[in-house]
């Protein structure tokens, strides 16, 4: 029985156009589709899904951090349109105190009431979705807010709610007791903008994570296609060459035999 027996420099260049014909399919497979062979990498795979998994946590986080940011300058607005409502205030509280007449003083009475409302207008009006950091009681109270920074409730921001309208500030025709209100607003305003400008650090902190997190996951698993091309030449080149050195090694091996 006739049996065909390979050199060694023949078999080991059988098996490199072997292994190049195999690393050729696997990058075909990668340039159609655009991702990694998986099957080459199924840690990376499932790392990925990890990664993928907790930038849509944080998204969801930063939509709760983004709405309560939303909220708390909604409730600096009010104040600050309280804020200037009450340097009118002051200015009829001053004429009232100065007047002795009793007309001008009913005058000023009305006009002080007037902003009273316009105060608790402003405070009613101060809110998003719902949630309202300065309302009075008589529309609803003010609310108290608290944010998570994480999901499950791990790292928080509690942000107290501060009645602003007239009854709140404790407002009456009076100079000093414009003075004190105005002091109040000062204060609550003061506190929220340390909470706005918590809440704006930690949402690009979130942002930031996640855009790391999803780039961490996609490179992971995305193939690279300038990588891959210039990949498919090179094995298209080796195999050329090995398939070159297969005709040498075969026609040399053929010379030797015709001398017997």
């Amino acid at each position: 029985m006739d049996t065909t027996s390979l050199s060694s420099a023949t078999r080991t260049t059988v098996g490199e156009i072997q292994r190049l014909s195999r690393a050729q399919g696997v990058n075909q497979v990668e340039l159609a589709n655009g991702q990694r062979d998986t099957r080459l990498a199924v840690f990376a795979q499932i790392s990925s899904f990890s990664l993928s998994d907790r930038a849509s946590d944080l998204a969801s986080t930063k939509n709760d951090i983004t709405s309560a940011l939303s909220t708390v300058e909604a409730a600096s607005a009010g104040l600050d349109a309280i804020g200037q409502t009450l340097d009118q205030a002051r200015a009829i509280a001053d004429q009232y105190e100065r007047s002795d007449d009793a007309t001008e003083r009913a005058r000023l009475q009305q006009n002080f009431d007037e902003i009273s409302r316009q105060i608790d207008s402003l405070a009613a009006d101060s809110g998003i979705g719902g949630v309202n950091l300065i309302a009075g009681q008589g529309s609803g109270g003010a609310s108290d807010l608290t944010v998570s920074y994480r999901q499950g409730g791990s790292g928080s921001l509690s942000i107290g709610g501060q009645a602003s309208d007239s009854a709140g500030l404790s407002l009456g025709l009076s100079v000093a007791s414009v003075d004190a209100a105005r002091a109040q607003i000062r204060d609550t305003a003061a506190s929220f903008g340390t909470s706005a400008s918590a809440l704006s650090t930690r949402a690009d902190f979130t942002q930031t994570l996640r855009d790391t997190l999803e780039t961490g996951a996609a490179g992971l698993v995305e193939s690279d296609l300038n990588r891959d091309g210039a990949e498919a030449l090179a094995l298209d080149t080796r195999t050329r060459l090995a398939a070159s050195s297969l005709s040498i090694a075969a026609g040399s091996e053929r010379a030797v035999t015709q001398l017997f």
